[in-house]
């Protein structure tokens, strides 16, 4: 834990024991913009509010009780994966034959999406176990 003046902030691993995850599982739903860290240490280390981490926690235990659970939530992300890699290879195609007509951000913007859905999958996998 870091201290600032009256403020306690948690290290990922000290968030990860408050609400019972591992340190990656918490880096992970930073990553995915679930938990904001609100400073750095000096070596690079996030640090979270102890009130966020809580808040998190509470946002994990409102989607299993509201029946949507890891697997269920796991399939919505996968079928959102295979409709983004449906659309990378018609850009990726469309390219290849007229490479004017394709926006190349609108493909760059498709893979950091598959980026972030497979960060997606990895953190309710680790949920999940």
């Amino acid at each position: 834990m870091t201290h600032d003046a009256a403020t306690t902030f948690l290290t990922s691993r000290d968030a990860g024991r408050l609400i019972q995850r591992t340190p990656a599982a918490i880096r992970r739903a930073a990553a995915l913009g679930l938990l904001q860290p609100v400073a750095m240490t000096s070596a690079g280390e996030r640090l979270y509010r102890p009130e966020d981490v809580l808040a998190y926690a509470r946002q994990i235990e409102a989607r299993r009780r509201g029946g949507c659970g890891m697997t269920r939530t796991g399939a919505i992300v996968r079928a959102e994966i295979a409709a983004v890699r449906r659309r990378c290879a018609e850009l990726e195609t469309a390219w290849a034959v007229n490479r004017s007509e394709v926006p190349p951000q609108e493909l760059g913007d498709l893979y950091l999406r598959l980026d972030i859905l497979n960060a997606e999958i990895a953190a309710l996998e680790e949920d999940d176990a």
